[in-house]
């Protein structure tokens, strides 16, 4: 007995995947506030929970839409690409901020992609740009100390967090593949 996929667009993967993100990171953003609250030990100052949680979202967003590069063939992870970028352009109330923080955090990840060899980190670029967008000008919360001196690198431990909070988000693309044929159009 075969095994028939549905099939399901590029444009509907793209809305399924943004969805799909969107849900999970608002279900488990209690508990995900927590863990950075606890991690960074009094140094947590965040004025809007709602702008910080949608940062996360966009790059939830844009860890897991690298894996569409590798899941797809280049000329349909193109399309794909760009209907994530436009779905996000259009959210109202998102705006072009969405898909650009997308798009920078994807060269982000990229840009390290190219330095594996000299011991770059692709893994750890979005959540390291992340905490910059978080913290802003009071980024210096995350440097890490050592024997009372400041490192000026990021704490280890606050970058591995957050890579592990970001990284339960990817999978998604895959899973989306797995479960449907994606086709062009109808």
């Amino acid at each position: 007995m075969a095994f028939f996929k549905e099939k399901l667009t590029e444009r509907k993967a793209a809305l399924l995947f943004i969805d799909s993100i969107l849900k999970n990171v608002e279900n488990s953003w209690p508990a995900t506030s927590r863990t950075l609250k606890v991690s960074f030990e009094g140094r947590w100052n965040i004025q809007d929970e709602g702008a910080t949680m949608f940062d996360f979202v966009l790059a939830a967003t844009a860890q897991d839409l690298q894996a569409v590069r590798n899941l797809f063939p280049s000329y349909q992870a193109e399309r794909i690409e760009r209907f994530v970028m436009n779905t996000l352009s259009g959210i109202e109330g998102w705006g072009d901020y969405a898909a650009n923080e997308v798009g920078e955090y994807g060269a982000k990840f990229q840009g390290e992609i190219h330095t594996l060899s000299t011991g770059g980190d692709p893994f750890s670029a979005i959540p390291a740009r992340l905490l910059h967008r978080w913290l802003g000008e009071d980024f210096h919360v995350c440097e890490g100390v050592i024997s009372g001196k400041r490192t000026g690198c990021i704490d280890v431990f606050l970058l591995s967090t957050v890579t592990l909070l970001v990284g339960q988000y990817v999978g998604m693309w895959k899973s989306i593949k797995d479960t449907y044929k994606i086709v062009e159009g109808d």
